[in-house]
Order: C-alpha cells, then structure tokens, then sequence
C-alpha cells in the first residue's frame, strides 16, 4: 500500500481529494485524476471501483453521505474511499477491509465524512500492520484487519 485517501463531490469543485495519507504523496494533477476515476458516473453506494494508472493502482468503495454543504446543494454527498497500491497488488483485501470498515462504523452510529477524515491516518497504519484499532468516542474502538495481502 502507498496511500489511503477520501475523494468527495465537493458543490462547485467536482471531484475532489480532500484527505491523502502521506498528504504529499500525490501531486495537484494526479489527485484531479485519482479525484475522477473513484467517483465513476453512475456509481452506486457500496459499488467496488479499481483500476491501473501510472504507478500504482486506485481501489475504493462509492458511499453516500449527507450533504457537505446544505446551502449550495441539498443533495446527498458521493464520496469514496480507497487507498492506491503497488501496480500489482491483489485489490481485493483492500476492497473487503473497507467494506469491514464501513459496516462497523455504521454499526456503531459513527459514520460520517468527518469521522472518515479523523481516522485516515489510522488507516494509513495498515501500510505496516495487518491490524488495526479505530477509536471513536472517549474510550471506544473497534478492530479491523487485513488478510490475503
């Protein structure tokens, strides 16, 4: 794994990386494209998105939040998740880590952009890890793992 980001439907803007774990790993027109190709057109909450580019490979889950800004557009949010691999590394326990991941968080009543964007950096720990603790609340967590690498 070489990074884990969010790209949302930011009103206005379009696609858009708003969180990227190394915050530099990507240059401006790189996260256009990473941007672009995690937010497929007619792409549904829950759907799967992986594909090649450049030196690495993009794979992320479609979800729909709550609109970020009510005021400029009152429509649910697109947003993704995902993280950008190795040209080469098997996508799918990275597609069913997310997955884990988005079931627990909503289980527990916590899953929202903001949330996402408070544990991006845990999830970046997974680059040197199989496991993982997510916190959430005063002294709350759940465990997510990586398998199959």
């Amino acid at each position: 794994m070489k990074a884990v980001f969010i790209a949302t439907m930011v009103p206005v803007q379009g696609p858009t990386i708003i969180s990227l774990k190394p915050d530099d790993y990507l240059s401006n027109k790189e996260k256009k494209e990473v941007a672009l190709i995690s937010m497929p057109v007619g792409g549904k909450d829950g759907e799967f998105c992986s594909v090649a580019l450049n030196n690495y490979h993009t794979c992320c889950i479609l979800i729909v939040l709550p609109p970020i800004d009510e005021e400029l557009d009152s429509r649910d949010t697109p947003t993704s998740i995902g993280f950008l691999l190795d040209p080469y590394e098997n996508p799918i326990p990275y597609k069913n880590l997310i997955e884990d991941f988005i079931e627990k968080s909503k289980t527990h009543g916590i899953f929202t952009l903001d949330f996402l964007k408070k544990v991006l950096p845990e999830l970046f720990k997974l680059k040197n890890s199989s496991s993982i603790n997510i916190p959430y609340g005063k002294s709350s967590s759940f465990n997510i793992s990586i398998t199959d690498r």
